[in-house]
């Protein structure tokens, strides 16, 4: 039902801000109910069916990978980087994502986890 009442919402916000805001308006009406049910109501409706922490969650399933996403917005806006074809694009996609994968690693993941991945992603030597 959660996304039944999104939608509508959604479409009552965009119909009612084109008029005044034009396509904006139709975003704003369509990110303002999106952020809501995905960061407020579904995560809410889901700890409570899992029997977990709400705010334990919000707090390490949404604000620290946040924080780590400024971080980076931080650093990328300050190098300036001109993007002027598709290949330089997705290079530095790729970068961002590398860059957030790092971050996320070292900072964010528990030692364990990060331990885990560090074992998968060794090199393994092959016998001949």
């Amino acid at each position: 039902y959660i996304l039944c009442v999104e939608a509508i919402v959604n479409l009552g916000l965009s119909v009612f801000w084109a008029p005044t805001f034009g396509i904006k308006g139709v975003a704003y009406g369509t990110i303002i109910p999106m952020l809501a049910a995905n960061i407020l109501f579904l995560p809410y409706y889901t700890c409570r069916v899992l029997k977990l922490n709400y705010l334990r969650y919000l707090y390490e399933g949404i604000l620290q990978p946040l924080s780590i996403l400024v971080i980076l917005l931080i650093i990328f806006y300050n190098l300036d980087i001109n993007v002027h074809s598709y290949l330089q694009l997705i290079l530095f996609s790729l970068g961002a994502v590398l860059t957030f994968g790092l971050l996320a690693l070292f900072f964010q993941l528990k030692k364990e986890h990060a331990k885990q991945i560090m074992n998968i992603l060794k090199i393994k030597k092959f016998d001949v």
